[in-house]
């Protein structure tokens, strides 16, 4: 009889190298976990845990909606310093969640956001950047929402986590 497979999913230094190892490279780093251990963490990676271990911050709690869904709000700085949030209805699974990142991916307008921001420069809000860092930093956002979506998408489908390169 073989015994409980316990997953490790609550040990965050474990958890962060679960992120940025193949899953080879983490049973060899810790010899003493088995696969079984390895893949019931994977089963069990929640939105927040999920989220959090891709490198966004999810803010508070989660709102109930009333509806059958959760509101939450996630963020991650980009790469000219902007906060950036984005809030997300879904129910609470996975696949909710992947397919609410796959409609924001899409629907982020990066010549609507580099306007926000000149709007905003114009109106006195100090710290904004040059136009041509804002285009810039709008593509890489672009790049961030397309990057999220794929990977908890993959991760939904195959329980397997996509290294960013």
């Amino acid at each position: 009889m073989s015994e409980k497979a316990y997953p490790f999913n609550d040990d965050r230094e474990k958890m962060d190298d679960f992120l940025i190892m193949t899953k080879d490279e983490f049973l060899r780093s810790y010899s003493y976990l088995t696969e079984e251990e390895y893949d019931e963490t994977a089963r069990n990676l929640g939105y927040r845990d999920l989220l959090e271990l891709l490198g966004w911050t999810v803010y508070g709690d989660p709102d109930d909606r009333g509806d059958g869904k959760i509101g939450i709000e996630i963020g991650k700085y980009s790469p000219a310093g902007e906060d950036f949030t984005e809030y997300i209805e879904f129910d609470g699974s996975l696949e909710s969640l992947a397919k609410e990142l796959e409609s924001i991916a899409y629907y982020f307008d990066e010549d609507e956001h580099i306007e926000m921001w000149i709007e905003a420069k114009r109106n006195g809000t100090s710290g904004v950047p040059s136009t041509r860092e804002l285009v810039e930093d709008a593509h890489e956002i672009q790049k961030m929402l397309d990057s999220l979506a794929e990977r908890v998408a993959e991760y939904e489908k195959s329980k397997t986590i996509i290294r960013e390169e």
